[in-house]
């Protein structure tokens, strides 16, 4: 399953080519010409549910890739005001100012710097896991790391 309604979901294995093209599943391409690419840590999470007190090792950055259809991309709304422009800048300032096209074999080219951030690698694979309202690349290792500490993280949280 991929795409319910405006839903994003199921987790699949591809391979990043040698030019840097991810190629989305059918399902997860389907209806969208284009998506915007942002990098995320998912550190302020980690921190805001106590990790960090918890003592979980917080300086591990895990970062993965979300690629956000046009319509979802200008829905975000932050959770506090006071951090509107801390949020603006953190969510659009790391994204491609247009939305990068999805060409006719459904693939998505992924700038380098952008494989980097994620430890991607081209000819490497990717973990494309469908997130609700947005797609997420991970390199399984990360995202392997990524479980083991949510895991400790909810067995820290009383």
């Amino acid at each position: 399953m991929a795409m319910r309604g405006n839903h994003f979901s199921g987790e699949y294995l591809h391979t990043i080519d040698d030019r840097g093209r991810v190629t989305l599943p059918p399902v997860m391409r389907s209806g969208h010409e284009n998506f915007y690419i942002l990098k995320d840590t998912g550190a302020r999470y980690l921190e805001s549910v106590g990790g960090s007190d918890a003592g979980l090792d917080m300086s591990i950055d895990l970062g993965w890739l979300c690629l956000y259809a046009p319509e979802q991309f200008g829905q975000f709304a932050p959770v506090v005001p006071e951090e509107l422009s801390f949020h603006e800048r953190t969510l659009y300032g790391s994204s491609f100012s247009e939305p990068r096209n999805v060409d006719a074999q459904g693939r998505i080219v992924i700038p380098t710097s952008y494989l980097q951030y994620a430890d991607l690698e081209m000819r490497g694979n990717v973990t494309i896991i469908g997130a609700v309202s947005r797609i997420e690349l991970w390199s399984p290792d990360s995202l392997k790391k990524h479980h083991q500490r949510l895991k400790l993280l909810r067995r820290n949280i009383p």
